[in-house]
């Protein structure tokens, strides 16, 4: 008989749910040492169990040694945080940050791309990949986006020659294993996939090295949503893109309002493969802010209330054929940020209120 209780308590341990709902006010947050007024999210790692912010340093001392920044980093067990590291950064600027799906590894971009970090979130140590030296060739990370695709970390930037002249937008993918210039692997040339897809263009977005979204300019009846994916380009959609584009290999979430004499509203979420799409919530229904877990099953979106500065976050999963609920204790809170673990199931925000942590149910 014990042994079968053992037996039971293992399982339901093994089951035991990587975080539980959890609210840290600003002065629990002090007992960690963080102070709110320059602390923000930067990102959850992809099985949601460590979450990187970044806080401003305010000793002067260490800030006139270069000091400018610490990463503060969670860690989650089953019944909240377990511990909270403290990583000193020697940057005055911290840009972009991507975190391996473990939560042992990161990546990030400091001082406007030009310096790129490794930092062991396990030792606590950081390994300089690359900066700007005179008269030598170099990458840097600008625009300066970073992430992790389940193998290895990728960023778009260019390179440099010894003279400083940059070469056009490129997507790369991290070999931390070589030194230098050569740590940066080009997959994608993406001056090759904007005159393709889109000359000019509001936004884009890049999110695998054979997929990115394109929005294109304003015009009379509307704008074209593109989509450039392994070679070939299509238009997705078109109308007045609002509030939402969010993409995932494979899939792409996005809010638009139809040109017409009644203007509707609508959110979409549409799979690149198969043609598939499903329509995210009702019709009319102001979703922006929109988040997508990498296998592109799992969406998050927000609703402002804007006469009373609030802020609302619901998620919808394919499992649940796409049903929007609310995400419980997001509803009616001061206006913050979101983030989504790649797994579609952690979630932290932050907002003046404090940082709260929880599972998708």
């Amino acid at each position: 008989m014990k042994r079968l209780w053992l037996l039971l308590a293992l399982c339901l341990l093994a089951f035991q749910p990587a975080l539980a709902d959890t609210f840290l006010t600003g002065g629990q947050l002090g007992r960690y040492g963080i102070q709110m007024s320059g602390f923000r999210l930067m990102t959850l790692s992809g099985n949601g169990r460590v979450l990187i912010g970044s806080e401003k340093e305010m000793d002067l001392k260490l800030r006139a040694t270069g000091y400018g920044y610490k990463m503060r980093v969670f860690h989650f067990d089953g019944s909240g945080i377990s511990t909270v590291d403290t990583i000193p950064l020697p940057v005055s600027v911290w840009d972009q940050t991507a975190i391996n799906d473990d939560g042992t590894q990161a990546i990030i971009s400091t001082e406007l791309g030009a310096r790129i970090y490794a930092v062991d979130l396990v030792s606590k140590t950081l390994h300089l990949l690359m900066q700007r030296k005179p008269g030598e060739p170099g990458f840097r990370n600008d625009p300066r986006i970073i992430w992790f695709d389940g193998q290895s970390f990728c960023m778009i930037g260019y390179y440099y020659d010894g003279n400083g002249i940059a070469g056009l937008d490129v997507v790369v993918r991290l070999d931390l294993s070589q030194d230098g210039v050569h740590i940066f692997q080009q997959l994608t040339d993406l001056l090759h996939v904007d005159k393709k897809t889109s000359p000019r263009y509001m936004l884009r977005i890049v999110s695998s090295p054979d997929q990115a979204v394109f929005l294109g300019p304003i015009k009379a009846d509307g704008q074209e949503l593109k989509l450039y994916y392994k070679g070939n380009v299509s238009v997705l959609d078109k109308g007045v893109v609002y509030g939402t584009v969010a993409a995932t290999p494979g899939r792409v979430l996005y809010a638009i309002r139809r040109r017409g004499k009644i203007q509707h509203k609508e959110t979409w979420l549409q799979d690149v493969t198969s043609n598939a799409r499903w329509q995210i919530g009702k019709t009319d229904v102001p979703y922006q802010y929109g988040f997508i877990s990498r296998d592109g099953k799992t969406v998050a979106l927000s609703v402002f209330d804007i006469p009373h500065q609030a802020l609302s976050m619901f998620y919808a999963r394919q499992g649940d054929k796409f049903t929007v609920r609310p995400i419980g204790g997001l509803q009616a809170v001061r206006v913050g940020n979101f983030r989504l673990s790649k797994d579609g199931k952690t979630w932290a925000y932050l907002s003046s209120e404090g940082l709260r942590l929880g599972l998708l149910p």
